[in-house]
């Protein structure tokens, strides 16, 4: 698991699979109720200082585990240690890994090309493959792992 503070009012989670085997991934009532104890436990141990309303997007990728934006909206009229959340939940989201390098990319053959950077799905590689890929990797998800699958080129690669 990783927390990011993006600023004072925004924040990135992004949470392994490992951390919920018990999850039923199909469930979106199990993974809300999950993920908000979880917020508040976070909140608790890093002191995040988490006040008002915010909204939770919650992008969902059964091989990885998930990526959490979690964003201030208000916090006007709240009380201390209240917090509101507007969840939701993006269910088999796209996930892609964003390398510099193609030759990390050795022994794929479905590799997207947007702007002299490459990526590759998650779906198409194995778990071993991703923790691999993800030391030298960016991880891309929503919608703009939608735009780039939609307006990059396909390289077929024979190494």
């Amino acid at each position: 698991m990783k927390v990011e503070t993006i600023r004072d009012d925004c924040f990135l989670i992004y949470i392994n699979n490992c951390y919920f085997t018990f999850l039923n991934w199909e469930d979106k009532d199990e993974i809300e109720k999950n993920v908000k104890k979880l917020i508040l436990k976070l909140n608790r141990i890093y002191h995040l200082s988490l006040l008002g309303f915010y909204k939770m997007d919650i992008y969902i990728n059964k091989k990885i585990g998930m990526v959490i934006e979690l964003t201030k909206m208000d916090d006007f009229g709240f009380e201390i240690d209240t917090i509101d959340l507007r969840v939701s939940l993006f269910l088999n989201s796209p996930f892609l890994l964003e390398v510099n390098d193609i030759d990390l990319l050795k022994g794929h053959n479905y590799i997207y090309i947007n702007h002299n950077k490459y990526y590759i799905d998650i779906k198409d590689i194995s778990n071993q493959q991703v923790t691999l890929l993800s030391e030298w990797a960016t991880l891309i998800y929503g919608k703009t792992a939608d735009r780039i699958k939609k307006e990059s080129q396909i390289l077929k690669l024979s190494f």
